[in-house]
């Protein structure tokens, strides 16, 4: 797990390497995040170097950031969400809510004992979720952002994430049974799980 925070500062200062450092950690994670928005890859690896180049161009004036992952991923939403307004205005209102948002059982299904178990009680749960929910989940167990982070994230005020988080589990235990979401929830948590992570509910 990376200094973010040192990487970050190393960027303000000049240091290419902070640079590096962040693009070689977050890209993955950014790119991964970016595809379930947009379909277009092409325009999804455009939108993150063009971030991580404005990051560089602009290092001189970039402000100290406490949470530099969660920073990352609000600019490369925005800037996507802008690009994709761009190809086509009629989108707009689908976009604000995010319904293109596509959670793969890939990003449920975290191992073999999850996948063996009744994937199909899964796939059935996704489809019966919005964009936003299925974001929310993502963000919570795949990306590990906290309350706060998602809040910053969704553009919705803590408590409201909290409430989404609640609807959306109760939801899901309309078709999922309850031991299968408690190991999805557990294998989400163990691979984000690091010693400073937030505990935030």
């Amino acid at each position: 797990m990376i200094d973010e925070r040192d990487a970050w500062e190393k960027l303000c200062k000049g240091s290419s390497q902070g640079l590096e450092t962040l693009f070689k950690s977050y890209y993955d994670e950014l790119a991964n995040y970016g595809h379930k928005i947009s379909s277009d890859a092409t325009l999804v690896d455009d939108v993150i170097q063009d971030l991580f180049i404005y990051l560089w161009d602009k290092h001189a004036s970039l402000s100290k950031v406490e949470k530099v992952k969660s920073y990352l991923f609000i600019a490369f939403k925005r800037r996507l969400i802008k690009a994709l307004q761009k190809q086509n205005k009629n989108l707009d209102g689908e976009l604000q809510e995010y319904h293109g948002f596509e959670l793969s059982m890939e990003d449920m299904l975290m191992d073999s004992e999850l996948d063996q178990i009744k994937s199909q009680e899964v796939r059935k749960a996704l489809m019966t979720l919005g964009g936003k929910p299925k974001e929310a989940i993502y963000l919570k167990f795949h990306i590990g952002l906290s309350i706060a982070e998602m809040a910053d994230q969704l553009e919705m005020n803590p408590q409201s994430v909290k409430n989404l988080l609640h609807r959306t589990y109760k939801k899901l235990r309309e078709t999922i049974s309850k031991d299968l979401i408690m190991l999805f929830v557990s294998r989400m948590i163990s691979k984000n799980k690091a010693p400073n992570a937030s505990t935030e509910e």
